[in-house]
């Protein structure tokens, strides 16, 4: 019942983007100030007042920073390769996205605090404050590599991937991450303040909405059938080898216990990341693909991560 509660507003936000996309027939510019308006302000807001709302020294677990990094890592590494058999070619850099980076911010959080209260979400909001620059560093990368062997973007441009690597240093995700742990770490009340506080958290509400609002413009069932062999690919990724390969990280490398085996695994076993397709969309990556295989991962991560609870607390 916890997982179907985090999950059903998610598709709510979805479908409503699908039927304005379809009834509204909104131009290509509406949808990208959408994307724009949750990258730039609602997200990063969003990031902020997740990471600086919990005293660090409480909620910092080495061990399962650690363990989300370097499973994200291996992830990465071991499907970068494989991604260059993704055909179109086009396909190949939102289909790595995909696959190693997950929801820990929009379903993990939330899934984490309906099965082990709020002192646990302070350990995931301090993995998401490290995870969130990880994975954006790297699909920077990933992004830029593949745009630039693919041929999808201008010749030259892999020349550019250190001015671009350059860039994520004032990446918004990355600086609400950084000033987030800063305002942690030092105890800094910035979401209790009166007035600043308040306008954090109004923009923090947006995210959720507008993300996905903006997923929902971006889905095409048209694409969707012929992606039909890769989005199932990606879900056995991200649903099931991904939590059991963490699983296996955690207890044997990690000795990870108890709640905090339980939030490791669960949050590799999140499905694709909301961000993914902000980010995949302001890069020029295939953000049709990106969109359909966020709306079909969470649809069945509603089964996947019950079953991952069910199996972690015998």
């Amino acid at each position: 019942m916890e997982i179907l509660s985090v999950t059903f507003p998610f598709f709510c936000f979805l479908v409503g983007g699908m039927l304005i996309k379809r009834f509204y027939h909104l131009s290509d510019e509406v949808a990208s100030f959408v994307n724009r308006l949750a990258y730039y302000i609602a997200m990063p807001a969003m990031i902020f007042q997740g990471v600086s709302s919990f005293e660090f020294s409480e909620s910092f677990r080495l061990d399962l920073v650690g363990h989300n990094l370097l499973t994200t890592g291996i992830l990465y590494g071991v499907f970068f390769g494989a991604s260059f058999l993704v055909r179109p070619k086009t396909r190949r850099g939102a289909f790595h996205l995909s696959v190693f980076r997950s929801n820990v911010g929009y379903i993990g959080i939330p899934v984490v605090q309906g099965f082990y209260g709020d002192e646990a979400v302070g350990r995931v909001a301090v993995v998401n404050g490290f995870d969130t620059p990880y994975c954006i560093f790297l699909s920077v990368i990933s992004l830029s590599v593949f745009r630039a062997l693919d041929g999808q973007s201008p010749a030259g441009e892999g020349k550019k991937l250190i001015r671009k690597l350059l860039a994520f240093f004032y990446n918004p995700f990355f600086l609400a991450t950084l000033f987030g742990l800063c305002a942690s770490y030092f105890k800094i009340p910035v979401v209790g303040a009166p007035v600043v506080g308040d306008l954090i958290r109004m923009c923090a509400s947006m995210a959720m909405p507008l993300a996905l609002i903006s997923i929902g413009l971006g889905i095409s069932f048209h694409s969707m059938k012929r992606q039909i062999p890769a989005l199932a690919l990606i879900c056995a990724i991200r649903l099931i080898l991904a939590p059991a390969f963490g699983y296996l990280l955690a207890r044997n490398v990690f000795a990870l216990t108890g709640t905090d085996l339980a939030i490791a695994v669960l949050l590799t076993g999140t499905p694709v990341s909301v961000s993914s397709f902000v980010l995949a969309r302001e890069m020029g990556a295939d953000k049709e693909f990106s969109a359909n295989a966020i709306g079909v991962s969470t649809l069945l991560s509603v089964l996947t991560l019950s079953l991952l609870q069910s199996v972690l607390t015998r």
